[in-house]
């Protein structure tokens, strides 16, 4: 790919921001080498993939440049430059990617604690297993969180291997439903059919094996095939929510809420941007959290109703104990 930027006179210091690209590139800047991620290749020997945002400062007094950058692929379905490169003063590109972190950070960060809070007060209460599905859908998006976005993870440990880290970003997406749908079937068990939720975790399983045993230029087509098995398993979720309204089950129409924006931020924009079709950016990780923060409310509201059951019996178990020494004495 090759590009010519006309600039206006200035000497100030300039920086280019470029996301992941598959799967490695150089980049070159009035025929300098001005960054390299993974490796490139004219084959798949010779090459090595890396997703890894970059950011790249440069000075120049030149009101010409010439942009080079070469691009190689032979490890994933999608090839190529796959999302825009942002150009513009240092100290601008600078911000805007502190803040991207800095917002990455905070979600991996609530969920995490999220997550270890629930699984907390599943250990204090194992009879309901809500909490620990809950803590487990939580820990495990934190964790996507930071595999996303700036990936803040390969940030920290650069080594990681590629594959690893497309597996387990891939893995989480497949996991997601049937953890999801066992989590719904825990407190909405009249509404959630076994037969659907059973189904449901025999494809994640199957998709789970697949992306283990084989490799991304494999594994990498059934995200496709995966966004459109998820449509009509939202339809059934949304049916599951209205049918737990119309039953008046406890926290239907909040998670109800929550589930319209997770699934038009995170199932629609995602799978569109993936594929290509928009330029936004990956919305799963913040929609997961407004999503998760829906579900922990409701899980609270069912608490306190369970806590205030319990002190309702305990008080009126101590009126019918006085009631009851008021008749018979406590010694004969």
């Amino acid at each position: 790919f090759r590009l010519r930027l006309k600039l206006p006179k200035s000497e100030s210091v300039k920086a280019f921001r470029l996301a992941i690209q598959n799967t490695a590139y150089s980049f070159w800047v009035n025929d300098s080498l001005l960054a390299m991620t993974g490796k490139f290749g004219t084959s798949k020997e010779s090459m090595e993939p890396k997703y890894l945002p970059r950011t790249f400062e440069f000075y120049t007094k030149e009101d010409n440049l010439s942009i080079v950058m070469n691009v190689s692929n032979f490890h994933n379905r999608f090839g190529g430059v796959r999302t825009p490169i942002e150009f513009g003063l240092s100290r601008d590109i600078k911000v805007a990617r502190e803040r991207s972190i800095a917002l990455d950070l905070f979600i991996f960060g609530s969920l995490f604690i999220i997550g270890l809070y629930y699984f907390a007060i599943y250990l204090l209460r194992r009879r309901d297993l809500s909490a620990l599905y809950f803590a487990i859908y939580s820990l495990m998006f934190s964790v996507k969180s930071i595999l996303e976005g700036e990936r803040f993870l390969i940030q920290l440990f650069p080594d990681f291997p590629w594959e690893w880290d497309l597996k387990i970003s891939y893995i989480i997406t497949f996991m997601a439903p049937a953890l999801f749908g066992t989590f719904l079937r825990s407190i909405f068990k009249k509404e959630f059919h076994k037969t659907v939720l059973r189904f449901v975790q025999i494809i994640s399983v199957i998709l789970i094996v697949i992306t283990l045993f084989t490799q991304a230029r494999i594994y990498s087509f059934l995200a496709v095939p995966h966004q459109i098995y998820l449509i009509p398993l939202g339809l059934y979720v949304f049916y599951v929510f209205c049918k737990a309204i119309r039953n008046k089950r406890v926290g239907a129409k909040i998670l109800l809420a929550g589930f319209i924006v997770y699934f038009i931020l995170a199932a629609i924009n995602d799978s569109l941007y993936s594929s290509g079709i928009i330029q936004t950016f990956y919305m799963s990780a913040y929609a997961l959290f407004l999503f998760v923060l829906s579900q922990g409310l409701v899980l609270a509201i069912r608490f306190s109703n369970a806590f205030g059951a319990v002190e309702k019996l305990t008080t009126d178990l101590s009126k019918t104990n006085k009631a009851y020494g008021r008749f018979i004495p406590y010694e004969f």
